[in-house]
């Protein structure tokens, strides 16, 4: 939970206002390349939902 908090801060502070649940998928991204399971050079793509307003 607070990794996704952490990722949600993040996302916000970048200019992404997506919806809470959003951050899910981000935060599990950073997990994988910290344990290894993907390597920092490889691409991802990870879709964002949200309503597009400043919460």
């Amino acid at each position: 939970e607070a990794a996704v908090e952490r990722e949600l801060d993040a996302l916000h502070r970048a200019g992404f206002y997506t919806e809470p649940t959003c951050a899910v998928a981000p935060a599990a991204l950073r997990e994988y390349r910290e344990r290894g399971v993907l390597d920092a050079d490889d691409d991802v793509v990870v879709p964002l939902t949200g309503s597009g307003l400043k919460g």
